[in-house]
């Protein structure tokens, strides 16, 4: 058997096939410092290839097959160590399945034409296996799966092509890169290890990516160039350890894209970037621990007719708005306590809508705070507080603005600074030891006042002309200050 692995360890094979001709190749090698040379040519032909050996020691075994034509198939396997396999395949419908059950094996596989397809297995038995995929056309398909350390890298240029990578087990990495339309980006990590990460960027219009991650330290990148796009991510909660400190960073440039990301963790982080018209954004943390790891999220939108809306649960969470532009909406929803929201509309634009509403009414939703700041006329400002020890502010400028202020229950603060003509501005309060306090400089603007409770406070001082003023106080102990210059 030595002599065999020896004489085995010297042998190329060189197979060529004439133009239309279905051909058939089968080898098998054994042994270290095995070389593979393949090429078929024409329609339907397969070539079957298993290697096993390889060494760090004594040499790779090596596969080099390259197919052009229709329908052409090959099928290959290779276990141990240091193997490596590079494939080329030109023409329509052909197909590669391979498999890498060894260690630091490397697969490297090109395919030029149409409606080409990639099945691929790494790493089933072994690890720290790499796999580079790169396929050139249209309606191309790429299916990678990887078992523990290892890498998987994808390309493809073109339309309608699609790419699915899956790892689980230890740290892998992953990472799709389409260019063209009507692309499908999908991957998915399970049983990874920290520190493992997706990154898929797509440039063109019409294209989908789709990220599922479960695990704790997992990052999850996205980036997006073009109109009409989707990115869907989840990073979901691992009931075995708790998953925490997952981070998504995505970026999305052009019309009409939407962004969907939902994360399960603690001290979870998000941070989505739009720029275009139209675009939406819908972001969720859920925290059902009520652990005192804040999550944070992080939407910033640049353009025209922006949408963003951030729903929050669980306690000591963070969740950010920044829009530059007009007709932009933004919502912020947090349930519990000790949630802090901000939402900042600038860039002098028009007609902008911003909402907060934290608290629950029969729970215990204390300690939040609303900050809205808006720059432009014609917007509407609303935050809406539940339970007690709230803070909200919202600071508007120029004109036509209005802004509201809700809060149920005891101790809370409202504040309301508004710069401009024409403007409005009503807080409601309920129940005892509240303070209000209205602010405005500009002419025919007009303040409301309404609090029903005891041992409260309302504050409404207007720097203006034609200015309007309404308080109204229910109950004992109440106090009102009134400035009108």
């Amino acid at each position: 058997m030595k002599k065999v692995l020896i004489y085995l360890s010297l042998i190329g094979i060189f197979i060529t096939s004439a133009m239309a001709q279905t051909n058939t190749a089968d080898i098998t090698q054994e042994g270290d410092e095995n070389l593979t040379t393949i090429l078929q040519t024409g329609e339907g032909s397969s070539t079957t290839l298993y290697q096993e050996g390889g060494s760090p020691y004594y040499g790779s075994t090596v596969a080099e097959i390259t197919q052009t034509g229709i329908n052409q198939v090959i099928n290959l396997s290779q276990n141990e160590l240091a193997n490596n396999a590079v494939i080329l395949q030109e023409g329509t419908a052909n197909r590669i399945n391979g498999s890498m059950n060894g260690v630091n094996g490397t697969l490297e596989v090109t395919q030029r034409g149409e409606e080409n397809s990639a099945e691929l297995e790494l790493g089933i038995y072994g690890y720290k296996n790499y796999t580079a995929i790169t396929q050139e056309g249209t309606a191309n398909s790429v299916n990678a799966f990887q078992r523990d350390v290892g890498d998987i890298i994808v390309s493809q240029i073109g339309d309608e092509n699609y790419a699915n990578a899956i790892s689980e087990d230890m740290v892998t990495q992953i990472e799709i890169s389409q260019e063209g339309d009507k692309n499908n980006a999908t991957a998915y990590q399970n049983y990874t290890a920290p520190g493992s990460e997706i990154y898929i960027t797509q440039s063109g219009d019409s294209n989908i990516i789709e990220i599922d991650q479960l695990e704790v330290e997992q990052r999850a990148l996205a980036e997006q160039y073009g109109d009409w796009n989707d990115l869907r991510i989840t990073q979901k909660r691992d009931t075995r350890m708790g998953t925490t400190y997952n981070t998504v960073t995505a970026v999305q440039n052009g019309t009409a894209n939407m962004g969907l990301i939902s994360q399960n963790a603690m001290e979870g982080n998000i941070n989505l970037k739009q720029t275009g018209v139209d675009n939406n954004a819908n972001i969720s943390q859920v925290e059902t621990d009520f652990d005192t790891n804040p999550n944070t999220v992080n939407v910033t939108q640049d353009g025209e007719y922006l949408n963003a809306l951030i729903s929050q649960t669980g306690t000591q969470h963070l969740a950010a708005v920044i829009q530059e532009g007009w007709g932009h909406q933004a919502k912020i929803d947090q349930l519990n306590y000790n949630q802090n929201a901000y939402i900042s509309q600038t860039g002098g634009g028009e007609n902008n809508n911003a909402a907060i509403s934290q608290g629950h009414l029969t729970m215990d939703s204390a300690n939040n705070s609303g900050i809205i700041n808006q720059t432009g006329s014609s917007s509407n400002a609303n935050i809406d507080q539940e339970s007690y020890n709230n803070i909200s502010l919202i600071n508007q400028s120029m004109y036509g603005n209005s802004a509201i202020n809700s809060q149920g229950g005891n101790n809370n603060s409202s504040t309301i600074n508004q710069e401009g003509d024409y403007n409005a501005a009503s807080v409601i309060q309920l129940l005892n030891g509240n303070i209000s306090t209205i602010d405005q400089i500009g002419s025919e603007n007009t303040g409301t006042i309404y609090q029903n409770g005891e041992f409260n406070s309302a504050d409404l001082i207007q720097h203006t002309d034609f200015g309007t003023i309404s308080i109204t106080q229910n109950g004992d102990n109440n106090t009102t200050s009134i400035i009108q210059d």
